[in-house]
């Protein structure tokens, strides 16, 4: 467990109470306005009691009782009603607060620009534990500072109390309460530090239960029947973080039990003590049990203020881990420099290289090649030659190593990275499944295009997705995926033709399309390419292409070959051809392969 370090806690406490209060500042002074009330209501009642006991004990005493009775059925009203009135005040200000958490949690992961912090192991050991505590933490955070403060001020009206009649037992009472504090402290900072290092198990955990649940390993599982394999897996994960666990609560339970036993025992000399004084004559019956219920109150109180500490002092843990997060500055550094209203006119790569983290070959190896407005241009290769790191890096979601990329003719880095990508339409060959409408699923690219819906269906007309759209229920509107009741899931080419329409209905001057036909039928992949002949026709955009199928890009203005990470050729398709060298033999092989594919 870390150092205390009472500083460093005390400021997290106070940046915590500052959220609280502009999450929603009225129904927060409410609810600081309580808390005193909540912490006197028990301590005057225990008051207005041992009075009316004083007084009925008293010859005539019951026709002086009736102010008192009333004093005490006020404050059993006050008692009474502030539970209600506080559980709805927390829970306003829980919603508010939760909603501004989360919405700064989502807020500073899209500022995280770079993909290799974005799939860094312990980023993500850092999301996961947002994701499992934020849901409910800010609900702690502000159960558990109302109740200290109410606790607190319980407390200190009790030892003003029994300080009346001996301040060596009022003195006890707070010695009482720093030994426990400090053993939970303890327990409370041993458990969160358990809870940071069981993140990675819980990602592995909810990787299995996806794998055993989810929709998409349907098929597989049934049919390879590794079911039982992966629930043992998901077993032991769970057994390792519930040993921990289980071990945190026996400790905590032990405590918990010593505690209350040394409680009780002090109680009961403190009683024997307030008897005494009643044989002695120092006290009277209403002294006795004042004193009685301040000494089981005050135990009582001391007890859950030590427990409600320790789960606040939890809570600051998680909030400071939280601070950490929202303060974490981009590791990718962002240029001042606008892409100006030509757009992006010229890309060079200068001997770039680049290695992936955590990797040991180069994906890239001193590539070099420039494109310019108005050109086509084709990137072709096997598996694994680097092809889609150039778009990686293009879209700077990854900086170089080695060389440099230029836009028009400025270090990619020196521009705002925004400007920049806000130039680029891209249809990734993993695109993304969203659960949303057709017509959503299209303009997401571009949230900010003038007349959402007209431009998104011209966009699916140019990929021919109206075909497929037009049987749908609800159209353009028709909501598509596995989550909602309505949805409707799509074949792996209509998914694609909506990433391609995403791609083309983004305002922009370069286009990257990967792998854009490989789930299409050949129709619709023959369609696409003669799109794509027609797309540029102005020759206003750069347009590259990722693609196996060389029969379809013969009409580029020039065609990248790569190989292990290194440019080994490039020019037309006729040059390339001529040269007879790799893509000529992977043309040749290809169309080989199609020619039996056709006889058979």
């Amino acid at each position: 467990m870390k150092k205390l370090n009472i500083k460093q806690h005390i400021f997290a406490f106070f940046r915590s109470a500052k959220l609280i209060y502009q999450s929603d500042k009225k129904h927060a002074i409410l609810l600081l306005l309580l808390a005193p009330l909540q912490g006197l209501s028990p301590i005057l009642t225990a008051y207005f009691v041992a009075r009316i006991v004083s007084q009925l004990a008293q010859p005539g005493g019951s026709a002086g009782y009736a102010e008192l009775l009333i004093g005490w059925g006020l404050c059993t009203l006050v008692n009474y009603a502030a539970a209600p009135v506080s559980l709805f005040l927390q829970g306003e200000l829980t919603d508010k607060l939760s909603n501004s958490i989360h919405c700064s949690v989502f807020d500073k992961v899209a500022q995280i620009e770079d993909l290799k912090t974005a799939e860094d192991s312990k980023f993500l050991d850092e999301i996961q534990v947002l994701q499992d505590e934020v849901s409910f933490r800010p609900v702690n955070l502000i159960i558990f500072t109302v109740n200290t403060i109410g606790a607190l001020i319980t407390v200190l009206g009790i030892i003003g109390g029994i300080a009346q009649y001996h301040i060596l037992i009022a003195l006890l009472l707070i010695l009482s309460l720093i030994p426990q504090a400090v053993v939970l402290y303890r327990l409370q900072g041993e458990a969160f530090d358990n809870l940071v290092q069981r993140s990675p198990l819980s990602r592995q955990l909810n990787n299995y239960s996806d794998i055993l649940l989810e929709r998409a390993y349907t098929k597989e599982s049934r049919l390879f029947r590794y079911g039982h394999y992966i629930k043992n897996l998901y077993a032991s994960t769970f057994n390792q973080i519930y040993q921990n666990n289980c071990r945190m609560r026996r400790r905590k339970l032990a405590v918990s039990i010593l505690f209350f036993a040394l409680g009780a025992l002090f109680c009961t000399l403190t009683f024997g003590y307030a008897v005494r004084g009643a044989i002695q004559g120092a006290m009277d019956i209403g002294d006795i049990a004042l004193f009685a219920s301040y000494i089981v109150l005050a135990n009582v109180t001391l007890t859950g203020m030590a427990d409600d500490c320790a789960m606040l002092y939890d809570t600051i843990l998680f909030m400071e881990k939280y601070f950490s997060f929202i303060d974490r500055v981009p590791a990718m550094a962002n240029g001042d420099r606008m892409v100006g209203a030509e757009g992006i006119t010229h890309i060079a790569f200068k001997h770039v290289s680049f290695t992936y983290p955590g990797t040991v070959e180069k994906a890239l190896s001193d590539v070099s090649f420039s494109v310019s407005q108005g050109e086509n241009i084709a990137i072709v290769g096997l598996n694994g030659s680097g092809k889609s790191t150039i778009f990686k890096l293009l879209c700077r979601l990854y900086d170089v190593d080695q060389g440099e990329i230029q836009i028009n003719h400025h270090p990619i880095a020196e521009y705002n990275i925004s400007s920049l990508r806000g130039e680029i339409r891209i249809a990734f060959q993993d695109f993304a499944h969203y659960d949303l409408s057709i017509e959503e699923n299209i303009f997401l690219s571009d949230v900010d295009h003038p007349d959402l819906h007209a431009n998104a269906l011209k966009a699916a007309e140019k990929v021919q997705a109206q075909k497929f759209i037009n049987k749908l229920p609800g159209k353009m509107l028709q909501r598509v995926g596995k989550r909602a009741k309505d949805s409707v899931d799509l074949s792996g080419g209509e998914w694609q033709k909506l990433a391609l329409a995403r791609a083309l209905f983004r305002r922009g001057s370069v286009l990257l399309f990967d792998e854009p036909s490989a789930a299409l039928d050949a129709q619709s992949a023959d369609a696409y390419w003669h799109t794509m002949q027609t797309q540029n026709a102005d020759r206003k955009s750069i347009t590259l292409f990722i693609t196996h199928s060389l029969s379809s890009i013969a009409f580029v203005d020039q065609i990248l070959v790569l190989e292990m990470g290194r440019l080994i050729e490039s020019g037309t398709h006729a040059q390339l051809m001529q040269k007879d060298g790799k893509y000529a033999s992977l043309y040749h092989k290809q169309i080989k392969h199609f020619e039996s594919m056709q006889q058979a």
